[in-house]
């Protein structure tokens, strides 16, 4: 009896060693890739400012690219609550 009961702690730690390494390497991945999520959106934001300076004056980009950004930023805010219900 006692055996058994060692084996399966045995068993049970091997599964939990297994399941600690794969959530270890996805909140890696996930991370290396919200960052460079962040720095992609950053750039497109940039690249968008410039496109709107050559236009329109500099304060006047900064408005239009900022208020954009607040908006998608809103947008995924609201439909994440509306999926956290």
């Amino acid at each position: 009896m006692i055996v058994r009961v060692a084996d399966l702690a045995e068993a049970e730690g091997r599964l939990l060693k297994r399941n600690v390494v794969k959530l270890s390497m996805g909140a890696a991945i996930g991370l290396v890739a919200a960052v460079l999520l962040l720095g992609g959106a950053v750039m497109l934001m940039i690249a968008t400012y410039m496109a709107v300076a050559d236009a329109a004056s500099p304060p006047v980009a900064a408005l239009v690219v900022g208020l954009a950004a607040a908006m998608v930023g809103g947008v995924l805010l609201w439909a994440m609550a509306r999926m956290n219900r």
